[in-house]
């Protein structure tokens, strides 16, 4: 990209150092969703330039594969400040028609070449939801904070509960060096003309956009309809634009420094500006113990799953995300109990209530409404939804819970009852919305163990569409399960009923009984039941979204129209070459 700019090789290669050195890259090592879509927006942009300057196949090919592997990294709302940035930044540049409608076809075909990914992602967020969406990041709002860009530490441990600064600077983020900083405040004051306002000037806007909830007045800017926009994650493009004007500053130095007794001063800026940067990853990542890779960890964990007994655990006493101190290590040990997270209770196999397929779905909006009510849990809900063991400040005093332990000043309180994954139910009752449903199950005695309530409105019962595809699976005696998207049960049924499925009712899902389509019912107003007959089946259940082989037919047919193009242009793209061989 800084070579589409043409600057010197330098100062190329200092800029690149800032963008791919900063806090926020070094932050993403451990976030590569954020990374996979983090490092395309300088593989965009050049691209972009080289559109501009020249249109033709190979480079729309290579802008629109650069899009669409942005695209396919997954994480949408960076892609929505990377393409909102080029559109800008192309009207600036004031191209030709023939340009705008290249650049414009190239990002309608990346839209498309990506089907596969965006459309079941689609569906799926239709059913989901994240919560808190206005995710502004206080960056630097108070002083003393900006002394964390010399020394990360100096406000306390980042992200301990010690931890004296505002937590959205704990990581550093937009740190992409002091001395580029320095070089870039030193252009405004003595480059005047020269200086590349354009650029800084984008960096300062995303600045203020991603932490201006903190500054007067800027609050009447943040709308409830942009709550989508999630300001934070235009941070990427803020690096981007910072890193390019100071390269672009940088050169000039390098330029008017040429004179005799001046160089100096460039190459010493260059030689601190290596160093600052070199210093990033020892600032930003920490030496904190890996739970993971310890045998108390996993003894420990193992513990907790085995007492669970495979159910779910709900905690009302969340932890702090790290830990420090002298009982470091011990903390951190009991941070599956009593944070659960559940990315790091997925890797110990422990399971809470909101961690289904979905970690946010909608309808397990109201079971988790339900059990920030308080005590005791007498109802039913949270034994339908299989949470068998409890990590609360106080016993439980319903008869039919029992405590087996202490964490501390906590109780671990055990639900023998609780449902499991898979079972089957005699018999099924109807009533009429998910609210009755809800309403029943949030009282004792309703009777769940041999009744699955269903829900019958005037269109017929809340249900899944069968994917009308027959399918073959091998048989496997009992309850099993693949994944967090495939699950079987193969057994005999005495009589006629339900088989209910303890997971999350969302569009994607299909059930097969003996390999042929079955409709799935919502049951208990959050889960999947099917309906069997007497006798020995196989109930198969997977996560196939319809949208996923949409998505991939429009795929392979863009690019399926993009090689016709590239087989009908290589005659005249080769009658070219030899012409100007000729020449």
């Amino acid at each position: 990209w800084l070579k589409t700019q043409r600057l010197l090789f330098s100062a190329r290669w200092l800029g690149a150092l800032s963008y791919a050195g900063s806090g926020l890259a070094v932050e993403c090592w451990g976030y590569p969703h954020h990374l996979s879509a983090f490092a395309w927006v300088p593989w965009i942009f050049a691209s972009s330039q080289r559109l501009l300057e020249k249109p033709g196949l190979g480079r729309f090919g290579l802008l629109a594969g650069c899009l669409s592997l942005q695209l396919l990294a997954g994480y949408p709302i960076f892609v929505f400040y990377t393409w909102i940035s080029i559109l800008f930044w192309v009207l600036s540049q004031k191209p030709g028609r023939k340009c705008r409608v290249a650049l414009g076809t190239a990002l309608v075909f990346s839209f498309l070449a990506a089907s596969l990914q965006w459309l079941p992602f689609l569906e799926f967020l239709l059913d989901a939801r994240r919560g808190g969406w206005w995710k502004e990041f206080p960056y630097f709002t108070r002083p003393v904070e900006y002394l964390t860009l010399f020394r990360p530490d100096i406000l306390g441990l980042p992200a301990s509960n010690l931890y004296r600064g505002t937590p959205a600077n704990f990581a550093f983020n937009l740190y992409f060096g002091i001395v580029p900083l320095g070089v870039l405040l030193a252009g405004c004051l003595f480059l005047k003309r020269r200086h590349p306002w354009g650029w800084t000037g984008a960096a300062v806007g995303l600045l203020l956009w991603m932490g201006g909830g903190h500054i007067p007045f800027w609050g009447i800017f943040h709308l409830k309809w942009l709550e989508w926009l999630e300001p934070s994650k235009a941070a990427p493009v803020f690096l981007f634009c910072a890193a390019t004007a100071a390269a672009t500053v940088f050169a000039r130095f390098q330029r008017e420094g040429a004179a005799p007794g001046r160089a100096w001063l460039a190459t010493a800026a260059g030689l601190f500006w290596v160093l600052d940067l070199l210093l990033v990853p020892f600032q930003v990542v920490r030496s904190v113990p890996n739970p993971y890779l310890t045998a108390q960890w996993k003894e420990k964990s193992s513990a907790i799953a085995d007492l669970a007994g495979g159910g779910r655990i709900l905690s009302l006493t969340p932890g702090p995300a790290y830990y420090s101190g002298e009982n470091a290590l011990e903390d951190s040990l009991l941070a599956p109990v009593e944070s659960l997270m559940a990315n790091a209770n997925a890797v110990a196999g422990i399971r809470s209530p909101s961690f289904y397929l979905s970690i946010y779905p909608l309808e397990l909006e109201n079971l988790m409404k339900y059990t920030g009510e308080g005590f005791p849990y007498q109802g039913d809900l949270l034994d339908v939804a299989g949470v068998r063991l409890f990590l609360l400040p106080q016993p439980l005093p319903s008869p039919k819970y029992r405590v087996v332990g202490k964490s501390g000043d906590r109780y671990l309180n055990l639900n023998p009852g609780a449902s499991g994954d898979m079972r089957f139910v005699p018999d099924g009752t109807a009533l009429p919305s998910r609210s009755d449903v809800l309403n029943l199950l949030a009282r004792p005695g309703s009777g769940w163990r041999d009744r699955v309530y269903l829900e019958q409105g005037p269109a017929g019962f809340a249900s899944l569409a069968p994917l009308q595809r027959p399918r073959r699976a091998p048989s496997a005696r009992g309850f099993t399960r693949e994944g967090s998207g495939r699950a079987s049960f193969q057994g005999d049924f005495r009589q006629p009923g339900y088989l209910v499925f303890n997971e999350n009712c969302l569009p994607g899902w299909h059930a097969w009984m003996d390999g042929r389509p079955s409709p799935i019912l919502r049951a208990y107003g959050l889960f999947m039941a099917v309906a069997v007959e007497a006798g020995s089946h196989q109930v198969d259940f997977r996560y196939e979204p319809t949208t996923f082989r949409l998505g991939l037919f429009i795929s392979l047919l863009a690019l399926a129209l993009f090689f016709m193009g590239l087989l009908k242009a290589l005659p005249a793209l080769g009658h070219d070459r030899r012409r100007r061989e000729e020449t």
